[in-house]
């Protein structure tokens, strides 16, 4: 073993030993989770980050970690300690910062979950490396990794306007976007490389924002 891959067990182990402490004590899950109100009247700021390390029962920890497990130590070996570390945190905290925006206006909202710094995690990577092909559990056939990118924003945009199932469709996409933009700030280069793959992202990601900024309305059905 690497000894940097360190630095992902780690994670992993927060978030396992967190979310099992909070499945036990509801009264620690309460004071960690993203919610609007607590963000916006109390400034309990702290939730942008608590939150990505809780997750809602044992299947959620699983995807997660498991997801973290297959694409955490390439791009930790391409990047270093330090900077994956900043796209990480980056993508989580952008994630949650977008789901704040999205739902402003919903109080009562909630949501857990480290889905948003791995959508960062596989976005970085797949800029790097844009013809890497992805397996995932639910998509037994390898894909590029570039074509993933851009489907799964497009397909999170869509889920934050369907609102379709109980996913954080907004906190994936910002997720995305957030580490996308992390990386980019830390090796400005790639985005010579692997420019198609960032406009594949960035593009909708933007028409999504100019939609929601002039007509808000859209996303109320």
């Amino acid at each position: 073993m690497e000894p940097q891959s360190y630095l992902i067990y780690g994670i992993i182990a927060l978030n396992v030993l967190y979310s099992m402490a909070a499945f036990e004590r509801p009264s620690l899950f309460e004071q960690g989770y993203f919610r609007v109100g607590s963000l916006k009247y109390r400034k309990e700021w702290w939730r942008l980050l608590s939150s990505g390390f809780l997750h809602v029962d044992f299947m959620h920890l699983f995807v997660n970690m498991y997801t973290l497990y297959m694409f955490g130590p390439l791009l930790l070996r391409l990047l270093g300690p330090s900077a994956f570390l900043q796209v990480y945190l980056g993508a989580l905290i952008g994630g949650n910062l977008l789901s704040l925006w999205v739902n402003r206006k919903q109080d009562s909202y909630t949501a857990v979950g480290a889905s948003g710094a791995i959508t960062g995690v596989v976005f970085a990577t797949v800029i790097i490396i844009p013809e890497l092909q992805l397996s995932l559990m639910f998509l037994p056939i390898g894909i590029p990794g570039w074509l993933f990118a851009v489907l799964y924003t497009l397909f999170s945009i869509w889920g934050v306007r369907s609102k379709t199932g109980n996913v954080g469709h907004d906190a994936h996409l910002g997720g995305g976007i957030a580490g996308t933009l992390v990386l980019l700030a830390l090796q400005p280069m790639l985005f010579l490389y692997s420019w198609k793959v960032v406009m594949g992202i960035m593009l909708p990601s933007l028409a999504f924002f100019l939609i929601l900024w002039f007509k808000p309305h859209w996303l109320r059905r």
